[in-house]
């Protein structure tokens, strides 16, 4: 004979049966309150799947494979949560919330916070990504489709910077590209400053000039057959001259560098080299040219040591010790030098061949595109 309903305290246990250790075995449905169709809940047995149409209130603690509902009612997962559905938070999309679909889409029409980690691809220390208090740390590529705004609003809120969905970058204020003393500046009103090693070097290129003839004066003679160059002959004191201005973009806390690029007309074994002077005057805007400035020269040609050999039509370059700006009153732009280059003759220069001048440069550091003023900078 079947075994009858057994009623406990409101609860039926329909066509069950209780094993002899307490077990229940059931090959019906357990109906708790009036039941999933009245509000209840049903526990059917053939899948064991349990049916909620009202609300689940959890006293202590209960726990779903990997999935623990606390007291609180918080959910917490050591280990994966796979939603085979989509997950509807507020709202959902469409009402200010969010939705997470079954693909994993995160759609929101509202804020997210983020107080704590949120892992995307394994993270951050596994090339993913990690989000932390708002901040994003990327390992691994940062893919973003649409647009990104930083601070409030971004860059259409006054306040915040905006990458467009085409990878435009839009920033509402001060920005710095670098670390510590070595990056690049834009100030809020877009004027870009070099600091430390991101400040780079540029030549003012000077075409020295002949402003006399006879005894002492270089001049123009025939150098391969079918050019000319301004000549400097072995055993005399030959000279040549020039003017410069220094560019806006130079920064003026910085110390130039004159360099002479020279060809020999002989080939010479011996341990010498030519010996080349510069003796110039500098003054800034309404400043005196008081004194004259001589830089020492560095005898040997850069790329060479003591004991080379110099070979002639080849491209020489000789270094002159940095002018010192600010002592010689001429730290500012449009700061123009005077200046006289000359070899000497022997003793001093011992080196016995002629050679022919190919050009003056001075080496100076730019740390912008320009000056922010016409004629100041700061």
């Amino acid at each position: 004979m079947a075994n009858p309903p057994l009623y406990i305290e409101g609860i039926r246990v329909a066509g069950g049966e209780t094993s002899q250790n307490g077990t229940a075995l059931l090959s019906g449905e357990v109906t708790f309150g009036t039941g999933y169709a009245g509000s209840g809940a049903t526990l059917a047995t053939a899948t064991g799947d349990l049916s909620i149409k009202g609300d689940l209130i959890v006293d202590g603690a209960a726990s779903l494979g990997t999935v623990s509902v606390a007291a609180a009612g918080d959910i917490s997962a050591d280990g994966n949560l796979v939603i085979g559905g989509q997950m509807t938070v507020g709202g959902g999309h469409g009402a200010s919330g969010a939705t997470i679909a079954s693909n994993g889409d995160v759609l929101t029409d509202g804020v997210v916070d983020v107080a704590e980690y949120i892992y995307v691809n394994g993270g951050y220390s596994a090339s993913g990504t990690t989000i932390y208090g708002g901040a994003i740390s990327a390992k691994g590529a940062c893919a973003i489709d649409g647009a990104l705004q930083v601070g409030a609003g971004g860059y259409a809120g006054g306040v915040g910077s905006t990458i467009s969905a085409a990878g435009a970058l839009s920033i509402n204020g001060a920005a710095k590209l670098g670390a510590g003393s070595n990056h690049a500046d834009f100030s809020s009103a877009g004027i870009l400053r070099l600091n430390g090693t991101a400040r780079a070097w540029e030549d003012l290129r000077i075409d020295p000039q002949i402003k006399a003839t006879g005894a002492g004066q270089a001049a123009y003679a025939v150098w391969k057959t079918n050019y000319y160059l301004l000549a400097f002959p072995d055993g005399a004191d030959t000279a040549c001259y020039f003017t410069a201005q220094m560019p806006h973009a130079w920064d003026t806390s910085t110390d130039p560098v004159f360099h002479v690029h020279w060809v020999s007309n002989g080939s010479s074994t011996t341990n010498k080299f030519p010996e080349w002077n510069l003796v110039c005057r500098w003054a800034g805007i309404n400043g005196d040219f008081d004194a004259d400035i001589s830089p020492s020269a560095v005898r040997v040609p850069a790329g060479k040591t003591i004991g080379d050999a110099i070979a002639a039509d080849t491209h020489y370059v000789t270094a002159f010790a940095a002018l010192d700006a600010s002592a010689a009153g001429g730290d500012s732009i449009s700061s123009i030098l005077i200046g006289k280059l000359s070899r000497s003759a022997a003793p001093l220069d011992d080196y016995p061949d002629d050679v022919s001048l190919l050009y003056v440069d001075l080496h100076y550091q730019v740390n912008s595109l320009g000056s922010d003023a016409e004629t100041s900078k700061t």
